[in-house]
């Protein structure tokens, strides 16, 4: 099976890249490549790359034996393209994966990128519960939770992208003037059992894919056409980061890169929610560490920011996001 894997082509179908893809003339411009494929980092893995203005500067393995770093310099006079990234190991055959280097958006700061300030009217919406555009995607084949019932307080409802582009003209009627959507990206997590009972993911705060558009809410395609939408009615989307936990779902909590990626704990510890532990000059360092490090609930891992593979990860996600999809601010979750 392995070494199927690690055949020709085969081996360039596996690999998931993160980012999924950069863009030509960024300021961020050394870009930490997470390339994620079973058996990935081992046989003692080289890396190189051979495109006029791209330069690999560094090749890591992880703890985990099924991920390599490549960290890469994009310099000012790359062009836009594909870029194969050539992997070799020992014993077996060396092949290529591709990266794209996309042009950048034209209109930051006019276009989107906009920024929201005091003048704004925000109108939050939690999507799943706004406006069913589509039916059809109410229901996802193989995905974790299957479940859209309107009469369930509890489980996904069918409210999605296509909805909320629909009812733009009533929004603006409003005196909206920006829209701060809950996450959209993909929440692939089982029903939950929390305080208030059994509960889905249908908010979107449990995030198992930074790189996927939930497909219950729509495609990428979706969420750039509802963005061009509100952009021609003079109004701006503000999308919503994650930056304290993931879903115990996510790729990178199943399997870990490096486990201080995850604020772990010999045992299952929920934050003390002391807020106060943080202000005064007096508390206990065992305060701060739990306020800081405990979980929300037991299926959200704590994620660790200090942690540089983490950071960039993150990092790179937000600005991977504002370009790709042209969104005009963030808003920073708990």
């Amino acid at each position: 099976m392995v070494a199927f894997l690690w055949a020709g082509t085969s081996l360039a179908q596996t690999v998931k890249t993160y980012p999924t893809h950069w863009f030509t003339g960024m300021k961020w411009n050394q870009v930490q490549l997470l390339l994620h494929a079973p058996n990935l980092g081992q046989g003692k893995p080289t890396a190189s790359i051979g495109y006029p203005g791209v330069s690999l500067r560094r090749v890591q393995t992880t703890e985990s034996p099924n991920y390599l770093l490549l960290d890469v310099a994009i310099a000012p006079t790359a062009k836009a393209g594909t870029i194969n990234i050539r992997i070799s190991r020992q014993g077996q055959p060396a092949t290529n994966v591709p990266f794209e280097l996309k042009p950048r958006r034209k209109g930051m700061g006019q276009l989107y990128a906009n920024g929201v300030n005091s003048t704004d009217l925000v109108y939050l919406i939690m999507p799943d519960r706004f406006a069913n555009g589509n039916p059809a995607n109410d229901r996802i084949a193989g995905y974790r939770d299957t479940i859209c019932d309107r009469s369930n307080p509890s489980a996904h409802h069918g409210g999605d992208l296509q909805g909320v582009q629909q009812k733009l003209p009533y929004l603006k009627d409003l005196g909206a003037t920006a829209i701060w959507l809950c996450p959209i990206v993909e929440n692939d997590m089982p029903w939950q059992q929390e305080a208030a009972g059994a509960i889905s993911g249908y908010h979107g705060y449990w995030i198992t894919n930074h790189y996927e558009i939930d497909k219950r809410y729509g495609s990428a395609a979706d969420y750039k056409s509802l963005i061009t939408a509100a952009h021609q009615h003079g109004m701006k989307i503000v999308q919503d980061a994650v930056y304290n936990h993931v879903g115990n779902e996510h790729f990178l909590f199943r399997d870990k890169p490096f486990a201080a990626m995850f604020n772990d704990w010999p045992s299952y510890t929920g934050s003390n929610h002391r807020e106060e532990a943080l202000l005064s000059g007096y508390a206990a360092t065992a305060d701060k560490k739990q306020m800081l490090e405990g979980w929300f609930v037991p299926h959200l891992p704590d994620v660790n920011l200090r942690h540089p593979v983490m950071a960039n990860f993150l990092i790179q996600n937000a600005i991977w996001c504002t370009e790709e999809f042209g969104i005009d601010g963030w808003r920073v979750d708990t």
